[in-house]
């Protein structure tokens, strides 16, 4: 999160599993006051990890401090360095919200 409040906002991704019929990725992401776990499924450890990153880069994305313009990472990249399907206008003062 950006200015003089700055608080972090770490990402934790752990090594995918193997769970039973399919591999698992578990990650985090530590919002202040809210942190959230998530995992991923995939048909091996790879697209487990991958289908993490992606959603990574998505739960970003959509956060209301996102679109606040209160979350920033190296030159405000609105991906915060995970791959992510974004829209063209991506940017904070483009973006638009479904209300």
């Amino acid at each position: 999160m950006g200015d003089d409040d700055d608080v972090e906002v770490p990402v934790h991704i752990h090594m995918p599993v193997d769970d039973d019929s399919c591999w698992r990725c578990d990650y985090e992401v530590g919002f202040p006051r809210h942190p959230r776990n998530f995992h991923t499924y995939g048909i091996d450890g790879v697209q487990a990890l991958q289908l993490a990153m992606f959603a990574i880069g998505t739960e970003l994305w959509a956060n209301p401090w996102h679109h606040a313009g209160q979350l920033i990472w190296i030159d405000n990249d609105p991906s915060y360095g995970f791959p992510a399907e974004l829209p063209k206008d991506a940017g904070r003062e483009d973006a638009h919200r479904a209300d």
